[in-house]
């Protein structure tokens, strides 16, 4: 990395065993992401001045690397046919789906690397608010409208597990532990629940 207009050499990021391909600042401009031609994506850290992680899910060169600009999460794309997504905080890859869900009250299951709608399913008639993952990608948790937080295996078809009540009012905020054992969710009654 060069500081300019002086050119001065700031840091050098030795670590890849082949060309590199891609560069992302984090949106912080504390780090430095890099794709190679060895497979892997190399997190910087400018603090630090070295490397403090390798992504290696890729089976072939890695082309290109992006921040989200939240900074959370990572986007690769490969010559294995694959991009992948990667959550910064927990080193792991997202997976290939992701879910959103409507004023409607309809959750959508879109699978990235076909560009394509894989599940559909109306949750409603209220309005989901939120939906996220568990830490192995098949459960799926709503937060809805009506005072409910509702489960659903990800499997060939979506599959009801659990409809959960306590908040007085619409639920908000949704977020699995990074192990899976619980679910927090969070309402409009100002108050969170901690779901095993």
């Amino acid at each position: 990395m060069w500081g300019l207009p002086a050119g001065d050499l700031i840091m050098t990021g030795d670590g890849h065993k082949d060309w590199v391909s891609g560069l992302s600042f984090h949106p912080s401009g504390m780090q430095l992401a890099s794709s190679s031609g060895d497979c892997t994506v190399k997190i910087w850290s400018f603090e630090k001045a070295r490397c403090t992680h390798t992504f290696s899910d890729h089976t072939q060169a890695v082309w290109a690397v992006s921040y989200h600009e939240s900074g959370e999460v990572l986007g690769s794309s490969s010559l294995d046919n694959t991009a992948r997504i990667w959550d910064l905080s927990s080193h792991r890859r997202v997976g290939n789906l992701v879910a959103s869900v409507d004023a409607d009250g309809v959750l959508k299951i879109w699978d990235v690397r076909q560009v394509m709608e894989r599940h559909m399913l109306n949750v409603g008639p209220h309005s989901a608010n939120k939906v996220c993952f568990d830490a192995s990608g098949t459960m799926i948790a709503i937060a809805s409208n009506d005072g409910h937080t509702k489960c659903f295996q990800l499997g060939m078809e979506l599959v009801p597990v659990n409809d959960l009540t306590g908040h007085e009012g619409a639920v908000q905020a949704l977020m699995f532990d990074p192990v899976g054992k619980f679910l927090i969710s969070g309402g409009s009654d100002g108050t969170f629940r901690c779901w095993a």
